[in-house]
């Protein structure tokens, strides 16, 4: 697979950003259901996250995507990465 890691990090923000607070946003979706669904398309779709069927680690996002779509329940979750 030829995917660089930050095209899947921004594709994985996208996805986020236009389920949780986009023009196609699910208002029944929290923070953690968003995610959620984010990780199982990812881990669907690119192979990422854990388990013996993934190829690479989960995205993450940085701290001000977190703050800015407020998904703190879904880092304390432990389902969402912060990097740096």
């Amino acid at each position: 697979m030829g995917t660089s890691t930050s095209s899947i990090r921004a594709s994985y923000m996208g996805w986020i950003t236009h389920h949780y607070i986009g023009r196609y946003k699910e208002p029944e979706w929290t923070a953690t259901d968003v995610v959620i669904r984010a990780n199982n398309y990812f881990k669907h779709i690119f192979r990422c996250g854990s388990g013996k069927d993934t190829y690479q680690e989960q995205p993450q996002v940085t701290q001000g995507f977190v703050k800015h779509l407020g998904l703190e329940a879904a880092v304390a979750a432990g389902l969402l990465g912060v990097r740096g």
